[in-house]
């Protein structure tokens, strides 16, 4: 079973702005030369999908519990 999630241009603008302000903390983006820096998670349940990001080790919440 395949499964596809997708991201709303406003969730990607604020992934992106998350994960500059936590690079700003910490001083550096560099993780490797393989990357793995950014956690994308995608958990269905019976009222709707939870949408977490995880830059390295900071998490945003996106999903959109008023939709439930």
């Amino acid at each position: 079973m395949d499964l596809t999630f997708t991201l709303p241009l406003d969730a990607r603008v604020r992934i992106e702005e998350f994960k500059t302000e936590v690079e700003k903390k910490r001083g550096s983006s560099y993780s490797g030369a393989s990357g793995g820096e950014t956690t994308y998670s995608f958990t269905p349940t019976s009222l709707g999908v939870i949408t977490t990001v995880e830059h390295f080790g900071e998490k945003l919440d996106l999903t959109d519990y008023a939709s439930w």
